[in-house]
């Protein structure tokens, strides 16, 4: 009774009162993650953000950990957000749904209004007073973010998605997410499977976590087997090396890895799906952005234009200067692709055409020793997919001279075994 009469409420008084709400306030998150791992400098930054205010986007691709990682945070703020912290699905709501279900955990019923902008702004004024968290998890650049934002700087908004490309004018910071690093690997291993094991099998983890892309949901699950089922780390690694192990096997939330992928290849449209399929013929570290853009009969601007927005949808990486690397985990999503016999041509041609004219250079090695992954992968599905007719004949002859004077020796024998 310290503040009768007064019309607010003591400091002491607050401070219980804040308590009391918080009980009672709604928290939807997820569960907290047993084995979290890492990930320290983004939980700092964006939760330093989140307490100013800002609506932050996580993007990256699937796998990498943003559903993850919005998880931790909403544990982590609880007590930062008085009035609660709501969860929203995006891939699974409409925008009618989320503004319904945001209206009901504050005791308020809009299922008679029928307009969603009118609906919107009365959301945004029932917001306006409170301290609120919302986590729109699985975002795409459809979404009609510009009616779900609040307007006041109580409230905070977090947003995952595999997009960059989302509503940039109303978000304050994009924050992409890298796999993990070594440390973490071996982080992540040493909480699942104990120090011991870990300190003892350093070089065989590292290894599993490199074919894998360093995702954290691949390790976290193969780590998660490999304890239940009592499978040493050779056993995983040779299951990996002969692909016993599939996409589909990466399970999360009731979904798999593979159609995480296939979800944001489906939003492609066509031309976007061609390109992309055609990086199939690729097996090397990167591409180089020329070759792209010959065997898809592109102008080099409009080449430019679709890797951003393939970008953009974290389907593929930068490389470094006009050169672009798939994800391991990509380019076993792309091996699934059927390419037309006329790519395959015209990805024959670029590299014979490319070793010719570096031949002549004198830094011929290393002009060249860039793409001879790309060239020997192309070169053995070609062997797969054509006859042996004489654009592959002038092909093979180039690169056969190259791995000569070159030292390939193992990648000479075996490639000219199979031609023979």
């Amino acid at each position: 009774l310290e503040a009768a009469g007064q019309g607010y409420l003591t400091d002491k008084e607050t401070k219980i009162y804040s308590n009391i709400a918080l009980k009672f306030s709604p928290f939807q998150a997820p569960r907290d993650i047993s084995y979290f791992t890492g990930r320290k400098k983004y939980l700092s930054l964006i939760k330093k953000g989140l307490n100013k205010g800002e609506v932050i986007l996580i993007y990256g691709p699937a796998g990498c950990g943003k559903t993850c990682i919005a998880i931790k945070l909403s544990h982590m703020l609880r007590s930062d957000f008085s009035d609660g912290i709501l969860w929203l699905q995006f891939d699974t709501s409409s925008s009618m749904n989320i503004l319904a279900s945001i209206a009901a955990n504050y005791g308020e019923d809009i299922s008679k209004m029928q307009d969603l902008n009118n609906c919107a702004s009365y959301i945004r004024s029932l917001l306006a007073s409170k301290k609120v968290l919302l986590i729109f998890d699985n975002v795409d650049e459809k979404s009609r973010l510009d009616l779900l934002l609040p307007n006041s700087k109580n409230n905070s908004v977090l947003i995952t998605s595999r997009s960059n490309n989302i509503d940039r004018l109303s978000t304050n910071k994009h924050v992409g997410l890298l796999p993990f690093s070594n440390n973490e690997v071996l982080m992540l291993f040493k909480k699942i499977l104990g120090k011991h094991f870990a300190l003892n099998n350093k070089k065989d983890m590292l290894e599993i976590a490199e074919a894998v892309g360093q995702l954290p949901l691949a390790i976290n699950l193969i780590a998660q087997q490999m304890l239940k089922n009592n499978i040493n780390t050779q056993d995983i690694i040779k299951e990996i090396k002969d692909r016993k192990i599939k996409l589909r096997d990466f399970i999360y939330e009731n979904k798999d890895l593979y159609g995480a992928i296939e979800f944001s290849y489906k939003k492609l449209n066509k031309r976007l799906k061609k390109l992309f399929n055609s990086l199939s013929l690729f097996g090397g570290k990167d591409i180089s952005q020329e070759a792209i853009s010959y065997i898809n009969k592109l102008e080099i601007d409009e080449t430019k234009f679709m890797l951003l927005n393939l970008l953009n949808n974290s389907l593929i990486e930068y490389s470094s200067i006009n050169r672009y690397r798939l994800h391991p985990m990509i380019k076993s999503f792309l091996q699934s692709s059927v390419v037309n016999k006329t790519y395959y041509e015209r990805a024959i041609n670029f590299y014979t055409v490319f070793l010719k004219k570096n031949s002549h250079l004198v830094n011929y090695f290393s002009s060249i020793r860039s793409d001879i992954d790309n060239i020997i992968f192309l070169f053995e599905k070609s062997l797969e997919k054509l006859e042996f007719n004489d654009i592959l004949f002038d092909f093979w002859r180039e690169t056969n001279k190259f791995l000569w004077f070159s030292g390939y020796w193992e990648d000479y024998y075996r490639l000219n075994k199979k031609v023979y």
